[in-house]
């Protein structure tokens, strides 16, 4: 078989998804090495409280193409039947799976009935979690080799290891695509930069990002594989140290917590008037809470990230930065995206449920480098793919630990993280079996890191905390929601 553009791998395997995930008759039993679960079959679910979960409100967000628009748009297209038909063949003949395509044909007549099963409970959640979770171990262990990955799903650093701040503006980065690939006619897949935002700005957050991230796993890294970095000419390799030089020179720190849809599928299409639109596709989280009728509040999954900005005052000493990064737990790495590398769609939403004082920005900064250094170490020890995500956690919770250490609390949901992935490396910190470079320093911070992952709420045990959390992450002010489902939700959730 012909290698394969992922963009259009996941269109072809997304809809042989939604053709069988409508059609399951019998449940799903997943074994893990210590637990197992049952997802109910489909046929069972009908009893669902949500219906038409994707219909868009009228004129709100008119640049959005709904998620059933896209699928009747794109269904009847040759070029996916054809390709939709390769996966199927090579489904069979690789892996022994035998789908009939009639089944994905006709299911896909009826897109609202499909896209309604995309609904989970957080307990599915999580077993789609584990799942990806064991697949990426599988992939570790066999030596899949990053190089053959899209350079979307890879980290790769750009900056020398040693680098001038002076030398900025001489310094060759690579910036994200400006538009997404085309797969077939009509319809591209992948992010997609911000156009709003000049190609200098996003190169000065690239830049800042990476400073920031390679300081941090520096810290038990070999002399000589150790990054630096040149600022007012001074090098540094330790993170608080060239944070507490730019604070110095006259620098202010500033950050927040922010939460909107999570952008999984990145899709977009073009419409009648030849203009690419993007498409509100995700998938919806159940809650368990219900109205009065019985009905269920449901919304789209969330992601959150810290965003961090950097800016001179006017009584700056020496070189300027002026610079913002996001942190959080994606792929391919847990560290800090140079914002603006992903563009935004409207319909997604966003909240800002907290916004640290300049002393708390500094500190979730160094907070969230440490733990990125830790979860380089558990990815370095075990060969993990995409930086251990779905393993050591997902976006919601490295940003609920640094939140959490900070503020006390996290508004972050829904949150996976799986403790015993990550405490061993940090105890192995703590009890002096690694060698650290500031050992009174270091030693405060893995402590306040400890106790903030070990009370950090799970919602795999659904904690009674979790109702707060969810209004606190709502990514739409009320009047502005872009699906009916998600106005049912904000009037359940505030009900409740």
């Amino acid at each position: 078989m012909k290698k394969i553009k992922v963009a259009k791998l996941v269109i072809g395997l997304l809809f042989i998804a939604l053709g069988v995930l409508i059609n399951v008759e019998d449940g799903i039993n997943y074994a893990f090495a210590t637990d197992s679960i049952n997802l109910s079959p489909r046929s069972e679910l009908n009893g669902l409280t949500n219906t038409n979960i994707y219909k868009l409100i009228q004129d709100r967000y008119s640049d959005t193409i709904s998620f059933p628009d896209f699928i009747r748009q794109i269904k009847s297209n040759p070029e996916i039947q054809d390709f939709i038909q390769e996966l199927l063949t090579l489904l069979t003949q690789r892996y022994g799976i035998e789908i009939d395509s009639s089944i994905i044909e006709a299911s896909l007549d009826q897109p609202e009935l499909i896209l309604d099963q995309l609904q989970f409970t957080t307990e599915q959640l999580n077993f789609f979690r584990k799942i990806a979770a064991e697949l990426f171990l599988l992939a570790s262990e066999n030596s899949i080799n990053e190089d053959l990955l899209p350079s979307m799903l890879k980290c790769e650093y750009q900056l020398p290891q040693l680098f001038d701040y002076n030398d900025i503006d001489a310094t060759m980065i690579e910036l994200p695509p400006s538009e997404p690939e085309q797969v077939i006619q009509d319809v591209y897949v992948g992010f997609k930069r911000d156009p709003k935002l000049p190609e200098e700005k996003l190169r000065a957050n690239i830049i800042f990002g990476e400073v920031i991230e390679r300081l941090s796993i520096n810290l038990l890294t070999d002399e000589t594989q150790k990054f630096t970095v040149v600022y007012n000419g001074i090098s540094y390799q330790r993170l608080n140290e060239f944070i507490n030089a730019l604070l110095s020179s006259g620098h202010e720190l500033s950050a927040f917590v922010r939460h909107y849809v999570a952008p999984f599928i990145p899709l977009y299409a073009k419409g009648p008037d030849a203009i690419l639109h993007p498409v509100a596709s995700t998938v919806f989280q159940r809650t368990g809470l219900t109205d009065e009728s019985g009905k269920e509040a449901i919304f789209p999954l969330l992601h959150s990230e810290i965003t961090f900005f950097i800016k001179p005052e006017p009584q700056i000493e020496g070189q300027a930065i002026s610079a913002s990064i996001q942190f959080y737990q994606g792929i391919p790495k847990m560290g800090f995206y140079g914002n603006g590398c992903i563009d935004i769609a409207a319909w997604v939403g966003e909240t800002i449920s907290d916004v640290f004082s300049p002393q708390e920005a500094v500190d979730a900064l160094i907070l969230a480098g440490y733990f990125t250094d830790i979860n380089d170490s558990i990815t370095k020890k075990q060969n993990l793919l995409f930086d251990g995500y779905a393993i050591t956690g997902v976006c919601n919770d490295a940003v609920a630990v640094v939140h959490k250490a900070i503020r006390g609390e996290s508004t972050s949901y829904p949150l996976f993280m799986d403790d015993e992935a990550v405490l061993p490396e940090i105890n192995n910190r703590l009890s002096g079996t690694s060698e650290l470079p500031d050992e009174q320093f270091d030693f405060r911070i893995y402590q306040i890191i400890r106790n903030a992952v070990e009370t950090t709420p799970s919602d795999i045990t659904l904690p009674d905390c979790a109702n707060k959390r969810i209004i606190q992450s709502f990514p739409w002010q009320a009047g502005t929601e872009p699906f009916y489902s998600a106005v049912d939700a904000r009037r359940i959730l505030m009900d409740n």
